[in-house]
């Protein structure tokens, strides 16, 4: 199976850098059950380059040099777009450093939204349906 991915680093205010990954092929299990179409995952990018290996979504290894440390959080895509664009987003609520302030949030959405609207492999009219 071939995957498309797309990624983007941001820095959060809080000085982290995530790395921010579009699955267009959305594999991710959660609650028993998987999303499919794209979803937007969010690594911790500073642990980018140690080496070790870590299981992704989808039961997908990759080294962590690849994006990062896996925060655990993973949104369908139009779940993302429909959030309220005011605010931040905690990716999991025990580590501190896993929040991404609403500035930062606004560079990812303005990134999902450009990259959506411009690649034949997403239904946009699907996607913003909701949102």
């Amino acid at each position: 199976m071939t995957e498309t991915l797309y990624s983007l680093d941001v820095v959060a205010r809080n000085g982290v850098r995530f790395t921010v990954v579009l699955d267009l092929d959305g594999y991710w299990y959660q609650k028993k059950h998987y999303v499919t179409g794209p979803i937007v995952e969010f690594y911790d990018a500073r642990n980018k380059d140690n080496g070790d290996r870590c299981h992704l979504p989808g039961n997908r290894r990759h080294d962590w040099s690849m994006f990062g440390q896996f925060t655990g959080a993973a949104y369908d895509l139009g779940t993302l777009l429909e959030r309220n664009r005011n605010f931040g987003l905690n990716l999991a609520g025990d580590v501190d450093a896993w929040n991404i302030d609403a500035h930062t949030m606004l560079i990812v959405h303005a990134w999902v939204e450009h990259l959506t609207a411009r690649l034949p492999e997403i239904d946009s009219a699907e996607v913003f349906a909701n949102v």
